[in-house]
């Protein structure tokens, strides 16, 4: 991992790596980043952000016609 991340952004891509079960995607909420993390949600927005700007994950909003907004689908590069 890139040592320049701040550590809150790396806890965040580790427990990304965690839910995506040794596979390169994972679906998660923000409401479960939070609660795996530790950290609140405006951190967990800003970490996903520049892990995003880094190339680091792609972010993908995921719907559906029935339920409407699904979570978040995260591929990891």
């Amino acid at each position: 991992m890139d040592t320049s991340l701040s550590t809150a952004t790396t806890i965040i891509y580790e427990t990304l790596q965690k839910l995506s079960l040794g596979k390169k995607t994972c679906c998660a909420s923000y409401k479960v980043l939070v609660e795996k993390s530790g950290y609140c949600k405006n951190t967990v927005h800003k970490a996903v952000d520049e892990l995003v700007l880094r190339e680091k994950i792609i972010k993908r909003k995921a719907c559906n016609k029935v339920k409407g907004n699904l979570p978040n689908v995260y591929e990891l590069v």
